[in-house]
């Protein structure tokens, strides 16, 4: 996936490299897998079930009771209700890839058993 720092991976982007990847498939069959993909994910977190994708993570919803809050505009207290809130833990190949643990850098020089 070419992504820069800068840049956002979005529904469009996720169906090209679908359609890159699986020969065959419209682009707009792609599109249609991505929609799909969000709404199952959309729609179990709504029911209030976790969502697991292995290698990736889980998605999962907490509640968040009423509290005292504060306008930090204006400095007013008020009350923020009670809500859900969607909470994602990373799974550990998740993290090891971000921190190319997964794939370290081939410029390790290898340990040459002849110099000892």
């Amino acid at each position: 996936m070419k992504n820069t720092s800068m840049d956002n991976v979005t529904r469009v982007t996720l169906a090209e490299n679908i359609e890159k990847a699986v020969p065959g498939l419209s682009s707009k069959k792609t599109g249609e897998v991505v929609d799909n993909i969000v709404l199952a994910i959309v729609g179990s977190l709504a029911k209030k079930e976790d969502v697991k994708i292995s290698g990736f993570g889980k998605f999962s919803i907490k509640n968040k009771s009423k509290r005292k809050g504060r306008n930090p505009q204006t400095g007013a207290e008020l009350i923020i209700k009670d809500r859900c809130v969607v909470k994602f833990k990373a799974s550990d190949l998740l993290k090891l890839s971000i921190n190319d643990d997964l794939f370290p850098s081939t410029e390790t020089k290898a340990i040459d058993d002849s110099d000892a």
